[in-house]
């Protein structure tokens, strides 16, 4: 029986605790976990800013209505609407394409 290849000669790394360095080590954030985390957070952004935009262009459309409805429902309605011109009103891509570009410079 010789004493080299018994495998209790040489020190297991299940048995031994961990090191000040390796715990440290291991707690530290890689570059690319950074990287990652920082992606994540851009794209939940994005999709939140994206959200924010499909909500302001149904409430600009509520808006629109309401305002239809309370024309139409006046005695004067079709030539209050004529004077008014619903037409020259902004459209939601103006809006949108104004605060995207608000949002995206840097």
């Amino acid at each position: 029986e010789d004493g080299a290849d018994c495998s209790s000669s040489q020190p297991s790394e299940t048995m031994r605790p961990e090191g000040v360095k390796a715990a440290k080590a291991r707690g530290k954030k890689t570059v690319v976990e950074e990287n990652a985390q920082k992606e994540n957070a851009a794209k939940e952004f994005q999709s939140m800013v994206s959200l924010k935009q499909q909500d302001l262009v149904l409430k600009d459309r509520l808006s629109k209505n309401m305002l239809l409805d309370s024309l139409i429902s006046n005695s004067k309605g079709p030539e209050r609407i004529r004077e008014l011109k619903i037409d020259s009103l902004p459209t939601p891509k103006t809006t949108i394409r104004h605060e995207t570009s608000f949002i995206t410079s840097p």
